[in-house]
């Protein structure tokens, strides 16, 4: 996870994985994926994470938000394989990033948000966002 995202110590935060959805399912990702929903909770507040896997044959993109009532911070990390996924031994090299930090970022990972919070049970993004 990046320095963008909000870092809670493992030691001080605890984290309960709200639900799992698989976005193949969904017609999200071709070669399979899944995107978790979380709510992290640390001694002075909480909020919640959405995770995002994207499998390819010869890469991988993982997508993380950060968010309460509104988003906090976002990151969209694509990786690429030097072999072909389904070999034994394959190695990962991060290929691109993309973070809020750009106008362009903002936009790409801001429409993303609102489209996979969509994918998770209304009442816990409700309960995430406050409401």
């Amino acid at each position: 996870v990046c320095a963008n995202l909000v870092m809670a110590s493992p030691a001080i935060a605890r984290t309960t994985r709200l639900q799992t959805v698989n976005i193949t399912d969904r017609q999200m990702s071709l070669e399979g994926g899944e995107a978790r929903l979380y709510r992290i909770q640390e001694a002075r507040r909480s909020y919640c994470r959405i995770e995002l896997i994207h499998m390819g044959e010869m890469g991988k993109w993982v997508e993380v938000f950060d968010f309460g009532p509104k988003l906090i911070a976002a990151e969209r990390r694509q990786y690429s394989y030097n072999a072909y996924f389904t070999d034994p031994v394959i190695q990962e090299t991060l290929t691109e990033r993309t973070t809020l930090r750009s106008a362009e970022g903002r936009a790409e990972l801001s429409k993303a948000f609102e489209e996979y919070k969509s994918i998770f049970r209304a009442p816990l993004i409700a309960k995430c966002q406050g409401r």
